[in-house]
């Protein structure tokens, strides 16, 4: 199941990120480098009001997976799929609400555009507040996919959803050639994606139980607040975090910056796409592991978890980072873009492998219900992140908001480690030394694997972009081969999905 739905969530999950990379050139070319830019800036203002998405179906992700586990809670599921349905629709219309009333400040005050109107923009906003309104509940009918293990039906839809709106996205700013056609097929398909959603949501839920009313239960709510709240607190502070460097570059850079930057934060955020779905599809498992009280096959899981997304992020990873103007010229054929987003793309990779493995020990925590501890990092990070932030982009431009996020993410990992083995007592004695060495292991000789690939582009190849394109994909083949070897040697590789099989070789 866990390699099924690990397939599953990758093909779904890496369908938008493929079709936005794709789609760079179109927009750039039709929409320009300031167009462009405005659809990240509005993204990641997207991003930012769904705080409470984010945090909210974390905790219903975790209580789905727990009632699926256990026959005698799976009648509760309805009533609290309802309930928290009706709480998303309140905080989504208000979320929308708010976004208008303040589009004045944002489109005039905040933003610097030159080419593109101040009324073009409230438009966007307005357009954007009510896709929100309408996207808002899809959390909730997302975490009943994945906590009862229907991860296959949610990406179907979610993928569908996403190559319709590319489909219509192109052919509406091909004819109208204007910002607004997105923003208006993305309200469109959203709707649609939300009303599908729903209907296949609640056959879910039936599905557990024998025909009976389903209504609003407080004390469903009751029941959640705490645990939510906290994760609303980690996942909103994280989110805030994660935007803030669009946030800082659109007010003291001009916007074609921020369209530099969001090419190359896009090739740092590719890695997300491959190493995600495998920590969605072992999330229910991990929520029935950790009610067991088995520190032993928890401290397994971990091991197994960390050397998967060691196998995955290197792999992808650091060919991305040390062959960076290559990737991005072939993508982009924009001189530019290369010469100010390769910087940003290198350094933006580092942090997203870093952040890979610190998701791995977050997860064990929030599955444990000790979301206090993410709740007290992030607060502390929304003290020096942005000012760090803000000095260093003011230093060095975009690519000091590339140093800040990796500065995050490795002390994320650091502080992540600390707690499981000092405070939970779960990663121990020699577990915590074999993943030590296993990691800085596995950095120093691929890194220099990767360097030494580097240097025989620059010399076979020195003119010849397609030749080093190539190269990189051989560095990638090596890497794979090199990671498997080390962390996974005798072991097929669909059995790396089965714990039983892999525990002692990570032992």
């Amino acid at each position: 199941m866990i390699f099924r739905n690990t397939v599953a969530n990758f093909l779904g999950q890496i369908i938008h990120p493929i079709i936005s990379i794709l789609l760079v050139p179109f927009y750039i070319h039709y929409l320009g480098l300031e167009g462009y830019g405005l659809v990240g800036f509005f993204s990641a203002l997207t991003v930012l009001l769904g705080i409470f998405t984010k945090g909210l179906g974390s905790a219903l992700q975790r209580e789905f997976a727990r009632r699926d586990g256990d026959p005698s809670l799976r009648v509760t599921m309805p009533n609290l799929l309802k309930t928290f349905e009706i709480v998303y629709w309140a905080i989504g219309g208000v979320l929308g609400a708010g976004l208008v009333l303040f589009s004045g400040f944002i489109s005039v005050a905040w933003l610097r555009v030159e080419m593109i109107s101040p009324e073009t923009v409230r438009t966007c906003l307005l357009l954007i507040s009510l896709t929100i309104a309408a996207s808002f509940p899809n959390s909730v009918y997302q975490a009943i996919f994945v906590g009862t293990q229907k991860q296959v039906l949610g990406n179907i839809l979610n993928s569908t959803s996403a190559l319709l709106q590319a489909v219509l996205s192109v052919v509406v700013i091909w004819i109208w050639k204007s910002i607004i056609g997105y923003y208006v097929v993305g309200l469109c398909t959203a709707i649609l994606l939300m009303l599908t959603m729903r209907l296949f949501a609640y056959r879910t839920a039936r599905s557990t139980m024998v025909e009976r009313a389903i209504a609003f239960d407080w004390d469903e709510l009751k029941s959640l607040w705490k645990i939510s709240f906290e994760l609303i607190l980690t996942n909103g502070a994280g989110l805030i975090l994660a935007q803030t460097d669009r946030l800082v570059i659109s007010y003291l850079l001009p916007v074609s910056s921020l369209g530099t930057y969001n090419v190359g934060v896009a090739g740092g955020r590719l890695l997300d796409s491959f190493y995600a779905p495998f920590l969605t599809a072992v999330y229910p498992r991990t929520c029935q592991m950790t009610q067991s009280g088995d520190s032993k096959s928890v401290g397994d899981l971990i091991a197994r978890n960390i050397k998967v997304m060691l196998l995955i992020c290197l792999t992808i990873g650091l060919p991305l980072s040390f062959f960076a103007p290559e990737v991005l010229s072939v993508w982009t054929n924009n001189s530019e873009v290369v010469t100010k987003g390769a910087p940003v793309l290198s350094v933006y990779v580092f942090g997203y492998i870093f952040l890979s493995l610190s998701s791995v020990l977050y997860q064990v925590l929030i599955a444990r219900g000790q979301v206090n501890y993410g709740v007290w990092f992030n607060s502390l990070a929304l003290v020096w992140y942005p000012c760090l932030m803000w000095i260093l982009v003011g230093a060095q431009g975009i690519v000091g908001a590339a140093w800040t996020w990796l500065l995050y993410c490795a002390g994320g990992l650091v502080y992540q480690s600390f707690i499981l083995s000092i405070k939970e007592r779960i990663l121990v004695g020699s577990l915590l030394r074999t993943l030590s060495f296993a990691t800085v292991l596995s950095f120093v000789e691929n890194i220099g694997i990767s360097f030494a690939f580097r240097w025989s582009a620059n010399y076979f190849f020195p003119n010849l972009l397609w030749g080093r394109v190539l190269w990189a994909l051989l560095n990638a083949l090596v890497v794979a081969l090199m990671c498997y070897i080390q962390h996974f040697r005798g072991i097929r590789p669909r059995d790396i999905f089965d714990l039983g099989r892999v525990t002692g070789n990570i032992r």
